[in-house]
């Protein structure tokens, strides 16, 4: 059954990610006759964002792409739309230019938004700008630990700033997704996240001239539908966190949710992330930044790499999977 597993997992990425390692699965359990030998088939598998009942299909009457010819994107800011687009979101957070580092593709910080080239961009597929879009590339495994149910293990090294995968699953409206809410909290359950990124809500702030938060429009559920990362475990020192990616999608409301390494991770490793967060970060550092904003100073740092935990059975910014 688990050869079985694994070839359903590669059969329905296929499309989407040709070149990806397949995950394999292990249980320690196995010689135990009452044992799970494979995860749950409970879900749908896919690397696809879904659409909940009232979220509109995509639009890209807003989108634009890159005129870069030659292969690579010009790091000349004034000769790329993808270049400047970035730098509108991430210059006074201490990154320049693009988001990934040449050669090695890997991120230059956390919990900043990257928009990558896009379908209508002039670069190739080998620009340095495309990450996310060209799918995994690391081999992973897929185990049964003695504590936590299933979890995700590199099968090699993961250097830091690592692309792991998406979190797919289905894209909710706010109603819908508080009705699915209030079912999951009956048997204790769910795989909820709300998109309320800080630049989202810094965006709102600043567009209504109030500090206070955006109501959050989206929330995925990787309960139904998903990959992999539904099975990424909680850890208050976590070795990878979420970062929100912009492709295909003119919508700042709507980016993908991404899973890269916030650190080396080795062989062998549990792969985890924080539900609530990413636990280094400050609060008091955010509004001191965003005062500084405000007041015409800039910021500085390593960028934001915490969603805050907010009010309700979700909350805002923050993964839910409680087992």
């Amino acid at each position: 059954m688990k050869l079985v597993y694994s070839a359903m997992m590669q059969e329905n990425t296929s499309l989407d990610e040709p070149l990806a390692p397949p995950i394999i699965i292990i249980n320690q359990d196995d010689l135990d006759a009452t044992a799970t030998t494979t995860p749950p088939w409970e879900f749908y598998y896919t690397n696809e964002m879904l659409l909940g009942r009232s979220v509109p299909p995509p639009s890209r009457i807003n989108l634009t792409g890159c005129d870069c010819l030659g292969g690579q994107c010009h790091l000349n800011k004034s000769q790329c739309t993808c270049y400047l687009k970035q730098e509108s979101f991430t210059a006074g957070y201490g990154v320049t230019g693009f988001m990934y580092h040449a050669p090695n593709q890997t991120l230059k910080s956390n919990g900043l938004p990257v928009f990558e080239c896009n379908s209508l961009c002039a670069c190739s597929e080998q620009c340095t700008n495309r990450v996310v879009s060209r799918g995994r590339k690391i081999p992973l495994s897929l185990q049964k630990t003695p504590r936590k149910g299933w979890g995700v293990f590199a099968r090699c090294l993961i250097p830091k700033g690592t692309f792991i995968g998406i979190y797919s699953g289905e894209l909710l409206g706010h109603e819908e997704s508080e009705e699915r809410a209030l079912k999951y909290d009956e048997f204790g359950r769910t795989y909820l996240f709300d998109i309320d990124w800080w630049y989202i809500n810094q965006q709102y702030s600043r567009n209504n001239n109030s500090r206070s938060r955006k109501p959050c429009k989206y929330t995925v559920d990787a309960y139904h539908a998903g990959n992999f990362t539904r099975f990424l475990n909680h850890s208050c020192d976590p070795n990878s966190a979420l970062t929100p990616v912009y492709i295909d999608m003119d919508d700042i409301e709507r980016p993908l949710l991404t899973v890269f390494s916030k650190r080396p991770i080795q062989a062998g490793e549990e792969i985890t992330f924080s539900y609530s967060g990413d636990p280094d970060f400050d609060d008091d550092e955010d509004e001191e930044e965003e005062d500084k904003e405000e007041e015409g100073e800039g910021g500085g740092g390593e960028g934001k790499e915490k969603e805050e935990g907010g009010d309700g059975d979700k909350g805002q910014g923050t993964i839910w999977r409680l087992e």
